[in-house]
C-alpha cells in the first residue's frame, strides 16, 4: 500500500468505516476529480467506541461497499485489527488535552484518541497527498486537521460539506438504527438549528438556546448538547460573527444524531 502510494502522481484518500452511502460517495467523487487515484479505506476501529457503544452491532456490509465503490475508487483497503494493532490496542496513543475536552468529548471521553490514533495509523499506510473528511463531524475533522499540522504529516486535508437528504437530515450509518417513527422527526434536529440562528439575532443566544432545547426535547429528542461556538477554537462566543457555528447532537430512542451549521450557511 505504502510502495503503490508513492509510485503515483497524487493520491486522494477516503477513510470510512463502512456502511457507505451517498455521504461517504460524494468525499469519493471529490477525491477522484483532484487526484490521479483514489483510496478508500473501510475498517470499524475498536478505539474509538466506548465500553457499552455499537461497536458490535455497528453495520458491516463489505461485499456490499465494494460494489458502491467499483466504478470510482482504485483500490479499497480493509485492513485487519492485526495489521492497524500489531502489538495491541493500548501500546501507544495520540491525544489532544483541548479541542477533544468539548461538545462529543464530553459525553464520550476517550473517543477522540482512538480517533486520532487510527487516522495517524491510516495516513501512515497510506501516505495519501490529500485526505478526504466530511463536515457533519465537524469537531472531528477540526481535530485531524491540528494533529496533521501538528505532526508535520505531509497529507492535505480537504474538509465536504454535509450530505443531507430530501428533508435536511445528515446522512449517518447510524440512521439505519431509527425506526420509521423516529425517522420521521429526525430531520427536526437540522430544521432547529436552522432556526436557532435568526432566533439567537433577536432574542439572544441564552434565550435562544433555551427556546430550541424545549422544542426538541418535546419532539422526543434526549439532548446531549446544544451550542454555539466559534468553529475555529470551539469557544463559547458572545455574539454572532461569521465564524460562529451550531453544534447538536441528541439521541432518538438509542441513536445518537450529531449536526451542525455555520451561522453565515443558515
Amino acid at each position: 500500500m505504502q510502495q503503490w502510494c508513492k509510485q503515483q502522481s497524487t493520491v486522494g484518500f477516503v477513510p470510512t468505516m463502512g456502511s457507505l452511502h451517498e455521504g461517504h460517495l460524494s468525499l469519493v467523487r471529490r477525491a477522484h476529480q483532484e487526484n490521479e487515484k483514489v483510496v478508500v479505506s473501510i475498517y470499524v476501529n475498536p478505539t474509538q467506541f466506548l465500553p457499552g457503544e455499537d461497536f458490535a452491532s455497528y453495520p458491516r456490509v463489505p461485499e456490499d461497499d465494494c460494489n458502491l465503490l467499483k466504478e470510482i475508487s482504485d483500490i479499497v483497503f480493509l485492513p485487519t485489527d492485526n495489521l492497524m494493532y500489531p502489538i495491541n490496542k493500548e501500546a501507544h496513543k495520540v491525544s489532544e488535552s483541548s479541542l477533544s475536552s468539548k461538545l462529543c468529548g464530553v459525553s464520550r471521553p476517550g473517543h477522540f484518541d482512538g480517533v486520532l490514533l487510527v487516522v495517524m495509523k491510516l495516513l501512515q499506510l497510506v501516505p495519501a497527498t490529500r485526505i478526504y473528511m466530511g463536515l457533519k463531524d465537524y469537531q472531528q475533522q477540526l481535530l485531524i486537521h491540528r494533529m496533521i499540522n501538528d505532526f508535520f504529516v505531509p497529507t492535505q486535508l480537504i474538509a465536504c460539506p454535509t450530505v443531507r437528504e430530501s428533508d435536511g437530515l445528515a446522512l449517518s450509518s447510524r440512521n439505519k438504527y431509527l425506526d420509521q417513527k423516529q425517522r420521521a422527526v429526525a430531520p427536526e434536529l437540522y430544521t432547529k438549528i436552522r432556526t436557532l440562528v435568526s432566533l439567537a439575532q433577536s432574542q439572544g443566544l441564552e434565550q435562544a438556546q433555551n427556546t430550541i432545547k424545549s422544542q426538541l426535547t418535546n419532539l422526543g429528542f434526549i439532548i446531549d448538547y446544544l451550542e454555539i461556538l466559534d468553529e475555529r477554537t470551539l469557544e463559547k462566543v458572545s455574539d454572532l460573527n461569521s465564524h460562529s457555528r451550531v453544534f447538536v447532537a441528541a439521541y432518538l430512542g438509542n441513536t445518537r444524531l450529531i449536526d451542525n451549521l455555520g451561522v453565515s450557511d443558515a
